[in-house]
């Protein structure tokens, strides 16, 4: 099983590298690509494509300051295909449809939109800037998108802006996105980072990076509204990835440098099983393929550590292995007949 990791160091160490877990063991660490801050990778197993953000030093100019990169999968090899600028500072996301990639933009709270040619270059921007802002005055002054995601049918996006308090909905088009609403998270000062859908029932659930909850909502694939259900609180702040494994959530509490285990068999009450400690800053991480391990990039001490995982109950087990890697932040994998999580009812 081959994973991409993407890094956010910042130095001549940055790019996106491959590694093979067989054994329990983490071996043939190789770059693949020089690319800057490349902190979120996005596969397109249809298309045989990967996408990456990049982030430059540059944070007035929104042309200057990130982009959006495609690559073509070539064996063992990366090959860059197109760049276009992501139009706005620190693109964190990515997210593709048939015919599209999404970026959300940290910096200035913006979206950005492109379409993928047959070659898989990227053009026709589309650009929507978020407005708002909420209770805390240091980190909440303005708008700053998180994420954006389609739901399974690629009928509706949304983006987690942690600024305004706020998911913004968007329809999908084959032309583009057309705003649709928002939705204001249940406690202001929240910060929303990320959400997923659940794979098979009505409902989403957003992790709150500031405070550290999880809210669940129902979702309504028909209107794409979302509404409140409950809240689940998490025992750590500074949350960072939220991601499925079959009924079981994971998400990352970098206060405590910790991972969260969710239980949503019911899925309208999620309950915490356990957390787990691995390592400093747990930013990015991924169940491997066969559900049985656990692989977690420590931003901070600049390793990707590998854990067993028991498929039946979700747990996360002893530390099996690790390499050195320069701030890993995005753990994803390389199987193009894999889909790690699925988004939204199909």
């Amino acid at each position: 099983m081959h994973y991409y990791i993407g890094t956010n160091k910042g130095s001549d160490g940055d790019g996106i590298y491959q590694v093979t877990l067989a054994d329990g063991k983490l071996t043939g660490l190789k770059k693949l690509v020089d690319l800057i801050k490349p902190s979120w990778l996005h596969l397109d197993k249809a298309r045989g494509l990967l996408f990456a953000t990049e982030t430059y030093g540059n944070k007035t100019d929104p042309d200057k300051s990130g982009s959006v990169c495609s690559l073509k999968i070539k064996d063992a090899a990366l090959e860059l295909i197109s760049k276009q600028p992501s139009a706005g500072p620190h693109p964190c996301y990515l997210w593709s449809t048939q015919t599209h990639v999404m970026t959300a933009n940290y910096g200035n709270g913006s979206v950005a939109h492109f379409s993928i040619a047959d070659d898989g270059s990227l053009s026709d921007r589309q650009v929507f800037q978020h407005q708002g802002t909420s209770v805390d005055a240091k980190r909440q002054k303005g708008p700053h998108a998180h994420q954006i995601i389609a739901d399974g049918s690629n009928t509706f996006a949304y983006s987690c802006d942690l600024g305004a308090d706020k998911i913004f909905i968007y329809q999908v088009h084959e032309t583009g996105l057309k705003s649709h609403g928002d939705y204001a998270i249940k406690v202001p000062g929240g910060g929303p980072r990320h959400m997923v859908f659940h794979p098979s029932k009505p409902y989403a659930y957003v992790v709150y990076e500031m405070t550290g909850v999880l809210e669940v909502m129902r979702w309504d694939a028909v209107s794409g509204a979302l509404s409140h259900v409950g809240l689940l609180e998490l025992p750590g702040e500074a949350t960072s990835d939220l991601r499925w494994a079959g009924q079981y959530l994971y998400a990352g509490l970098r206060s405590n440098n910790q991972i969260a285990i969710i239980d949503c068999f019911h899925e309208a009450e999620p309950q915490l099983v356990e957390t787990v400690a691995v390592g400093g800053r747990p930013r990015g991480f991924s169940v491997s393929d066969d559900g049985h391990a656990f692989l977690c990039g420590n931003e901070k001490e600049d390793r990707l550590e590998l854990f067993e995982r028991n498929s039946k109950n979700g747990l996360i087990g002893k530390r099996l292995d690790s390499v050195e890697i320069l701030a890993p932040v995005c753990v994803c994998s390389a199987a193009l007949g894999h889909q790690a999580a699925v988004h939204g009812i199909k």
